[in-house]
């Protein structure tokens, strides 16, 4: 007797997937998405369904592109700062500091500021438009966190997207004119 592997009242289904040679799934999250709406208009099922990825998943155009869409919710975690794919290596995310809109600045959980360092946004190594923050070198370097803050030289830096409001983060740093 054959049984079902999926009891389809209680268990979610996977309806796409897919077989690349890319190293990270960053620019995959289009692809599963625009299956999913394809096999949801062949089945003739209109009303809304969730997708749900993990944040190696996480592309800010990709997700910005489907809060729009009717038939699909997206949900991506955002891609914690700091973590990297494959290491056990990390430091602070940005949900850990705090934005101060009036300051434009960030302060981290021990209350160093963080100041902008470019009055333009820098494209960051997956293309989004990133303001830079960094912490004054000489605190971060007298800091007793600074092992588990930043793993690199100088001030602690941030890069936050120029669209965080869009994707669920805190305040959005204005433009400086």
């Amino acid at each position: 007797m054959v049984k079902p592997g999926y009891n389809a009242q209680n268990v979610k289904l996977i309806v796409a997937a897919d077989v690349c040679n890319q190293q990270t799934d960053q620019r995959l999250l289009g692809a599963m998405v625009g299956q999913t709406i394809e096999l949801k208009k062949e089945l003739g099922i209109v009303e809304q369904s969730g997708i749900v990825a993990d944040a190696g998943y996480f592309n800010e155009t990709d997700v910005l592109a489907y809060q729009q869409e009717q038939t699909v919710r997206v949900t991506v975690p955002i891609a914690a700062e700091g973590e990297h794919q494959g290491s056990k290596e990390k430091v602070l995310g940005l949900e850990k500091f705090h934005y101060d809109p009036k300051q434009d600045t960030w302060e981290c959980p021990l209350g160093v500021l963080l100041r902008r360092i470019a009055a333009q946004p820098e494209a960051d190594k997956n293309g989004r438009l990133t303001w830079k923050y960094r912490a004054n070198e000489a605190q971060c370097a007298a800091c007793p966190k600074r092992s588990s803050c930043t793993k690199g030289g100088g001030g602690r830096m941030l890069r936050v997207s120029v669209r965080q409001a869009h994707v669920g983060l805190r305040a959005l740093p204005a433009a400086r004119s």
